[in-house]
């Protein structure tokens, strides 16, 4: 059995993205000591700030061979960080997907840090997202995403509960 290694590495940036419902995440920078990763995979990243902190895991948005990206989320371990914190990680975990752009990925905006590597990583992907359009972070979807022209062409006009439902149906489907 063989272990990756734990590389000591930092946080290179921190933006913080916040949609109209108010729900922010944190897209993390952070130098990439070499190592690449498919869509699908995971980095295990730990604080190593003062005391005792666990690794988390934390799926990789953006690889490139100077940084790597992962969303965090308001309630992650890294939510708090900032630039030049050190940290420790290790990876990539998981098993990676190569997408011949056939498939198609359903989330909710609550999960979008989770499947938008996999929607980045294919040349055209069918990609359906329920909620409501408040709740979606356009600018972490892909270019050329019609998100704000399908919210905009078919507006709501019900009681709120038939709203909470409706939104809950599927609203959107788009070719990446």
């Amino acid at each position: 059995m063989s272990y990756l290694p734990v590389i000591d590495t930092y946080i290179a940036d921190v933006k913080a993205i916040t949609n109209e419902a108010g729900r922010c995440y944190h897209l993390i920078t952070i130098d990439n000591p070499g190592f690449t990763g498919l869509p699908g995979q995971f980095v295990m990243i730990q604080k190593q700030d003062k005391g005792f902190a666990w690794s988390y895991p934390y799926m990789i948005y953006e690889d490139t061979t100077q940084h790597l990206k992962i969303i965090a989320t308001q309630n992650s371990s890294l939510f708090q960080s900032s630039p030049g914190e050190k940290i420790a990680l290790w990876g990539a975990n998981g098993k990676g997907y190569t997408l011949n752009g056939s498939e198609t990925i359903i989330a909710e905006p609550a999960m979008m840090h989770l499947a938008l590597p996999l929607i980045r990583s294919a040349d055209s992907l069918n990609v359906i997202i329920y909620g409501c359009p408040t709740e979606c972070f356009p600018e972490l979807l892909p270019a050329g995403s019609l998100l704000p022209q399908i919210f905009q062409k078919f507006p709501v006009c019900c009681t709120p509960r038939q709203h909470r439902f409706l939104w809950r149906l599927i609203l959107l489907i788009w070719k990446k």
